[in-house]
């Protein structure tokens, strides 16, 4: 599923009220019980290791801007990369402060970002010359959204909304797992899983 329609499953399922929790009440804290770092993580059918809580996040793009921040994980964000040509993210994507750049949808400038920035985490979607390898000598732990996984990765790919919610659910639950905050994903999650259940109602009911 491109990238434009991740984003406005998100929007659709969550709406700003849900991720910022102003019609829920406050988001419950995820504790970060000692030993839960290091952790191993999922991207795009390659393992990769998470020595600490990230607490300098570089999110490249919208898509990866709106996953982080359903995930609950927007304080921790302190770099917004936006791709030229693509929506800009949206401003409470961010902590207040936080850098913002605007680079090509090119590899190679996405990682002179990061040996810039050198972020301990970066959310990303694959991109023409996104070299993983190099990011992740860089110091930074790299996830590269499952929405845009390069040809050959073992990563399904949804037919259904219905599917495309789960893909999406997965992702923010593999964030907030990341992140160290799995309380407010949880909540996310919650959001999409219900739009998911109206969205399959509502189709069997026209059928």
């Amino acid at each position: 599923m491109h990238r434009v329609a991740v984003v406005g499953l998100l929007a659709v399922g969550l709406g700003l009220s849900v991720a910022t929790g102003s019609d829920l009440g406050p988001l419950p804290e995820e504790p970060v019980a000692a030993g839960r770092y290091p952790l191993t993580v999922d991207s795009c059918g390659e393992a990769v290791t998470i020595s600490s809580r990230p607490h300098d996040v570089m999110v490249v793009g919208r898509e990866a801007a709106s996953l982080v921040r359903a995930a609950g994980g927007v304080d921790q964000v302190t770099t917004v990369v936006d791709l030229a040509g693509e929506p800009t993210a949206e401003r409470s994507d961010a902590s207040r402060g936080a850098v913002r750049l605007t680079v090509s949808a090119d590899g190679a400038d996405v990682l002179s970002a990061v040996e810039k920035r050198q972020p301990d985490l970066v959310v990303v979607p694959d991109l023409p010359g996104l070299p993983t390898a190099a990011l992740a000598s860089a110091g930074s732990a790299v996830l590269v959204l499952d929405s845009s996984c390069p040809a050959g990765a073992d990563v399904a790919q949804p037919t259904t909304v219905a599917a495309a919610f789960d893909r999406t659910s997965a992702q923010v639950e593999a964030l907030g797992r990341a992140l160290g905050t799995g309380g407010p994903a949880a909540v996310s999650v919650a959001a999409l899983r219900e739009q998911a259940r109206e969205a399959a109602q509502a189709a069997a009911a026209g059928q």
